[in-house]
């Protein structure tokens, strides 16, 4: 990085260390050119690139192994499309249930449950 950026390597050691900077101060330093969005970096390199015409394509994100074993044990209507974390989404549904089951107060302790989970607003 330091040759691209045309920073002596003793000065970049400097500054480096493993910080994150804002910004303003990375521009400050020379670690960035522009201060920007994504748009305007794919628009930055397509110039750099010299290129007269550019689209952009997005992949599909391939799901995870823990989401492929998920999807293979719940099935997939019941894991939320786009979701960070289908282990994390399953273990707050779980939570919430155990919420509901501890509100309950029967002093016999006997209910039943639909497979459904109702909930009136």
């Amino acid at each position: 990085m330091s040759q691209s950026r045309k920073i002596e390597p003793k000065k970049m050691a400097e500054i480096a260390q493993g910080r994150v900077w804002s910004g303003s101060e990375a521009k400050k330093l020379g670690l960035v050119d522009e201060i920007g969005g994504l748009n305007q970096a794919i628009a930055s390199a397509a110039k750099l690139a010299k290129l007269d015409r550019w689209h952009v394509m997005e992949s599909q994100r391939t799901p995870g192994f823990e989401e492929r074993i998920l999807r293979s044990l719940v099935g997939n209507g019941q894991v939320k499309e786009g979701a960070d974390n289908p282990l994390t989404q399953q273990f707050d549904a779980i939570q919430s249930d155990l919420k509901m089951l501890k509100s309950m107060n029967d002093p016999q302790g006997i209910y039943m449950r639909l497979p459904e989970n109702l909930q009136i607003k």
